[in-house]
């Protein structure tokens, strides 16, 4: 299957999105309160952008089932994310050049390249909460609503809708959808390792 031969083809650097020392931080609560603000405020920035990517995914006909409600839920989201009060803060490079490849996707890229670049991201953040859930998350963790955040069923539901869309395209270009998927993971990685490294 498409989806699982991208993801065997760049596992190192999946493992390393998705194992993240972020992941790690939140759990122990050893990220400080400053840079997990600053992470809000970056991924609302991002977050915007990925709206109007699932938003163009959910116009085509064979994917508006997966991302209708997608669309929904990431508007919850960014609610969730405004209750916080970190969101007026300028995108960082790290944010711009994820926002940047999105947007030319979007305006230029095909369907299935927009979904490929979008699938590390959906299923990527369920992975992640997997892995979370295998730590030991320490006692009142100032950080357990969004430790919960991708860990829902619904969540999963979403994950695997994405995995079997991917999965159904047909008549691709192998390097092509990989070159972008790839990128895509990079992007994810960079994005957390600048909250990581924020003072």
């Amino acid at each position: 299957m498409l989806f699982n031969e991208l993801k065997t083809k760049n596992l190192n650097i999946w493992n390393g999105y998705t194992k993240h020392i972020f992941a790690n931080k939140l759990v122990s609560q050893t990220l400080s309160q400053k840079s997990f603000d600053y992470y809000i405020a970056q991924d609302y920035y991002y977050l915007l952008i990925y709206l109007a990517a699932i938003e163009k995914l959910s116009q085509f006909p064979n994917a508006s089932q997966c991302f209708a409600p997608i669309v929904q839920g990431v508007q919850l989201e960014l609610e969730h994310h405004t209750k916080s009060d970190n969101t007026d803060v300028n995108p960082s490079l790290a944010t711009k050049n994820y926002t940047n490849y999105l947007e030319n996707l979007i305006n230029n890229g095909t369907y299935e390249d927009l979904l490929i670049a979008i699938a590390p991201c959906l299923v990527g953040y369920y992975e992640l909460g997997v892995y979370i859930s295998s730590l030991e998350v320490c006692e009142n963790n100032r950080y357990e609503d969004w430790i919960k955040l991708y860990q829902d069923d619904d969540y999963k539901k979403s994950s695997d809708a994405c995995i079997e869309l991917v999965n159904e395209i047909k008549d691709y270009n192998f390097e092509k959808l990989n070159d972008i998927f790839s990128q895509a993971i990079k992007l994810e990685i960079a994005f957390f390792d600048q909250v990581v490294e924020f003072n």
